[in-house]
């Protein structure tokens, strides 16, 4: 996805946007005579939903940062209570040349494509609190279950207050700093184009 412009823009697509694409959708169905989605019954959802982000974020184009807020509910679909969890912060793997990522491509190397490494890119949590307003960074911890390479710093385990009970829920308030590299291995930026991609933390 591309972002022009010299200003902070919002990740979320205009509503014009999305007023087109329902019209189209709409003007399709009508056309090759279908029966309307809104008669149609509703179809369950093809994978278990454990997981729902809520996410406000903000893609600075001049800084190349996107500046991010997320509430994150999880549900745990486990018979027994899961006392920790673990995000996946991709961004990291652009970080230095320490992470398991840059180790393991000589460096930053893809197929033909070389990583520019002077534009690394990064992401920081700035704020993670239960819906309590417990605050989880304190208990928190870089771990690499792949590798032996501590320096990896794109898996984050953070060990809650209460384990999260068998099929219950735990709702998280999350902040964080993305800096996106020079495009490289499908993410980041060249010019004025921005293909952003993994860029917030995932569960």
């Amino acid at each position: 996805m591309g972002f022009g412009g010299s200003s902070p823009s919002s990740l979320i697509l205009p509503d014009f946007s999305l007023l087109w694409f329902v019209l189209s959708v709409g003007l399709a169905t009508s056309a090759t005579g279908d029966t309307p989605a809104s008669d149609r019954p509703a179809r369950p959802p093809l994978s278990d939903r454990r997981v729902q982000y809520q996410i406000e974020a903000i893609l600075d184009t001049e800084k190349k940062e996107i500046r991010g807020r997320q509430r994150l509910v999880w549900r745990n679909p486990a018979p027994h209570p899961v006392p920790d969890l673990q995000f996946h912060l991709y961004l990291n793997a652009f970080r230095d040349e320490k992470s398991s990522f840059r180790r393991g491509s000589d460096g930053g190397q893809l197929r033909d494509d070389v990583m520019d490494t002077r534009f690394p890119g990064a992401i920081d949590l700035l704020r993670m609190q239960t819906a309590e307003g417990i605050d989880l960074l304190p208990a928190g911890e870089f771990i690499h279950p792949d590798d032996d390479n501590a320096d990896d710093r794109t898996v984050w385990r953070v060990v809650l207050p209460q384990p999260v009970p068998a099929h219950g829920t735990i709702t998280l308030d999350i902040e964080f700093l993305a800096k996106l590299p020079r495009v490289f291995a499908r993410t980041g930026y060249y010019g004025d184009f921005f293909m952003v991609a993994q860029w917030f933390p995932k569960l």
